[in-house]
């Protein structure tokens, strides 16, 4: 058996791009089968209405997890790029 060395995976979405929702919900029911704790920001957490997570702030995400999981574009990755 494989296990991951990433224990607790932050997603962040960008609201306004086309799809982000989708790809979140998909990464979120993949995540849930595996020994990790997903988080998110408020944000992404937000466009999730039907999907529970732990939130932190956008802030604390380099210090709350292992890998943090960017759905959007070259700017939503170096936009968090500064937390992380």
């Amino acid at each position: 058996m494989i296990t991951s060395k990433f224990n607790k995976i932050g997603l962040v979405g960008r609201p306004d791009h086309s799809g982000v929702v989708t790809s979140l919900e998909k990464l979120v029911s993949y995540l849930n089968g595996k020994a990790v704790t997903i988080v998110a920001d408020s944000g992404t957490a937000d466009l999730m209405r039907n999907v529970t997570l732990e939130v932190v702030p956008r802030a604390d995400l380099g210090d709350s997890c292992d890998l943090v999981i960017v759905v959007g574009g070259d700017g939503s990755i170096l936009n968090i790029a500064k937390y992380v």
